[in-house]
C-alpha cells in the first residue's frame, strides 16, 4: 500500500456512526484483479494449465469478468480498510459495512463505520446521595429467632381445636350451588386433602378452593364437619368457575400441631452456636450483613442514576443489537435448565418474539449497556486497580467453591490436555478479576456519592489512557453479509454497483 493514495471524505452520522468515501486509484483496483485472478485459478482446474498457472486473460474467460471483478473488490476492501482507518483518524466500535461500491472506475467506496463509545462523566464528584442505612432492630432479630425455631419444628397428631399453624387433612366435596335440569353438581372432591393453616399475611393467592380457605378451619376439631359457601369473582383464573356459586362439604379427619424446640443454650448448641446469646449474636450479624448489602445495592443503583443523568453516553446501534445477543443466549440458556424452549415461553405470556425484543430484551439492554460504559469510564477516571495478591486470592476461592460445586468436573478440565487448562485458567482469571474491578468502582461509586473520597484524591489514571491511545487498530478481515456473491457483484461495463459486506474488526 505504500505509495498508493487514498482519497477520503467523512461524514458524521447522527446514530454515533461516520459514513466514508474513499476513492483509491485505479491501479490498485487491476493489481487487484490480478491477484483475484490467481486466487481463482488455484480454487478450480483450468485445462491445460496447473493451480494457479494459468495466463489472466484465460482466468477471465474461464470465470467470467464479474467473477473476477467481484474477488478483486473483496480483496482490495480488505487491504484498504485498516489503512481507511487509520489515516481518517477512527476508531471503530464494532464492524463496519461496506455499504455500496459506487464506482469501478476510479474504484470508489462507500463505508458505515461505527464509533467508538463516548462517556463524559461530566461533574461527577459533585453527585450526593444521602447514606441513611438502618442496622435491623431486636425485633427483627428475634423474628429470625423464631424462624429457625420453625425451621427445627416437628409435628404430631393432636385431638384439640384446629389453631393457626397446623396442619390438616381434610375429605373435601365441592359443588355448585345451583344446577340446570341435567347438569351435574359435582366440581372437585378428594378424600384425602391436605391444608396449612398460615398466619393471615401470608395466604397465598392461588390457595384452593379459595384464598382464606384454610382459616375458615380454624376452630373445628377431628371428625367435626361443616358446610362453607362461596361465590367466585367474575375475573376468576378459571373460566368454568367465574361467578359460580359452590357449596363446599369438608370433614376434619386429623390434625397434627406443629412444636417448635424452645429457645434455649441447648437449641443454640444444636444448630452450632455456643449458647443462646451466641446464637442471638450470629443471627444479628447474618441479618445486619443483608441488610446492607441490600441497602448498598439500592443506593449505588440510585447513585448511579444520578451520575448517569449528568453523563453524556454515544454508542453506536450496532452496540445495542450485541447486547441484545447476549441477552437473548442468557434468556434461551435459563429456560433449557427448566426444560423449556423460548418459544414455549412466549406463547405462555401471550406475547410474539419482535414485541418482546422491542418491549423487554432492547430496554433491558440498552440500561446494561450503559451502565457497563458508564463504571468502565468510572474505574478509568478513577484509576480503580486490582492488585495481583487480592486477585490470586480471589481466584483461590472461585476454585475452592468450584471443587464443591457438583456441576463443574474438574478432574475432566484436568484430562482435557495442556490447552484445555490453560483455557479454563484463562477464563477463570479474567471473570474474577472482572468481578472484583466491578466490585471497586462500585464501592468507589458509593464513597463518591456519600462524600467519603477526598476531593484531592487523584482522579485519573493517565498513564493507562494513554497507553490505549496509541494502539492502531488491526486490519479487519472481511465477511460477506446475506447476499449471494453473484448477487454483489457489478457489471464491469457498469459505473456503480452495490454490495453489502462486512468488515469485522481483527
Amino acid at each position: 500500500m505504500r505509495g498508493n493514495l487514498l482519497k477520503i471524505e467523512k461524514q458524521p452520522l447522527d446514530n454515533h456512526q461516520i459514513k466514508l468515501t474513499v476513492e483509491v486509484e485505479s491501479k490498485q483496483l487491476e493489481a487487484s484483479k490480478r491477484r483475484a485472478a490467481r486466487k481463482l485459478s488455484r480454487q478450480a482446474k483450468i485445462p491445460g494449465f496447473r493451480p494457479g498457472k494459468a495466463p489472466y486473460e484465460v482466468v477471465v474467460r474461464h470465470f467470467g469478468e464479474e467473477a473476477v471483478l467481484e474477488e478483486a473488490l473483496d480483496m482490495l476492501v480488505d487491504e484498504i480498510y485498516p489503512k481507511v482507518l487509520d489515516e481518517a483518524e477512527i476508531k471503530p466500535g464494532a464492524p463496519g459495512i461496506l455499504e455500496s461500491v459506487e464506482s469501478v472506475d476510479p474504484p470508489r467506496f462507500i463505508f458505515t463505520v461505527p464509533l467508538e463509545p463516548e462517556v463524559d462523566l461530566g461533574d461527577y464528584r459533585a453527585v450526593r446521595v444521602p447514606y441513611d442505612y438502618r442496622a435491623p432492630g431486636d425485633e427483627e432479630v428475634e423474628k429470625s429467632l423464631e424462624d429457625l425455631r420453625r425451621m427445627y419444628a416437628t409435628t404430631k397428631t393432636v385431638e384439640r381445636p384446629i389453631q393457626e399453624g397446623d396442619f390438616v387433612l381434610l375429605s373435601i366435596q365441592v359443588e355448585k350451588a345451583k344446577t340446570k335440569e341435567g347438569e351435574e353438581a359435582l366440581i372437585a372432591e378428594n378424600d384425602n386433602f391436605a391444608v396449612y393453616v398460615a398466619p393471615e399475611e401470608k395466604e397465598k393467592e392461588d390457595e384452593w378452593p379459595f384464598k382464606g380457605f384454610a382459616r375458615q378451619l380454624i376452630g373445628l376439631k377431628p371428625e367435626e364437619e361443616k358446610t362453607l359457601s362461596y361465590t367466585y369473582p367474575k375475573d376468576h383464573s378459571a373460566e368454568e368457575l367465574r361467578g359460580q356459586k359452590v357449596r363446599i362439604a369438608i370433614k376434619v379427619k386429623a390434625v397434627r400441631g406443629v412444636e417448635t424446640p424452645p429457645l434455649d443454650d441447648e437449641f443454640a448448641r444444636m444448630i452450632g452456636a455456643e449458647n443462646l446469646d451466641d446464637l442471638r449474636q450470629r443471627v444479628r450479624t447474618n441479618l445486619e450483613n443483608e441488610a446492607r448489602a441490600r441497602y448498598d445495592d439500592e443506593y449505588t443503583s440510585i447513585a448511579l442514576e444520578k451520575i448517569k443523568a449528568g453523563a453524556t453516553i454515544k454508542y453506536p446501534p450496532q452496540l445495542v443489537e450485541h447486547e441484545m445477543e447476549h441477552m437473548m443466549e442468557d434468556i434461551r440458556e435459563r429456560l433449557a435448565a427448566q426444560n423449556m424452549e423460548l418459544e414455549t415461553y412466549l406463547k405462555m405470556r401471550e406475547m410474539d418474539e419482535k414485541t418482546f425484543l422491542e418491549e423487554e430484551v432492547k430496554p433491558a439492554a440498552i440500561q446494561r449497556l450503559e451502565e457497563g460504559l458508564l463504571l468502565e469510564t468510572l474505574a478509568r477516571a478513577e484509576n480503580i486497580q486490582v492488585t495481583p495478591a487480592e486477585l490470586e486470592q480471589a481466584v483461590q476461592q472461585t476454585l475452592n467453591a468450584l471443587q464443591e460445586d457438583p456441576n463443574v468436573d474438574l478432574q475432566s478440565i484436568a484430562r482435557g490436555g495442556r490447552k484445555a487448562r490453560q483455557e479454563f485458567s484463562n477464563a477463570i482469571i479474567t471473570q474474577t478479576a472482572s468481578q472484583l474491578l466491578l466490585h471497586h468502582t462500585l464501592k468507589r461509586v458509593r464513597q463518591i456519592a456519600s462524600g467519603e473520597v477526598d476531593e484531592e484524591q487523584t482522579k485519573a489514571g493517565t498513564g493507562e489512557e494513554e497507553a490505549s491511545e496509541e494502539k492502531k487498530p488491526a486490519p479487519k478481515k472481511s465477511k460477506k453479509k446475506a447476499a449471494s456473491p453473484k448477487s454483489a457483484k457489478g457489471k464491469s461495463s457498469q459505473k456503480k454497483t452495490t454490495s453489502g459486506k462486512e468488515q469485522e474488526k481483527a
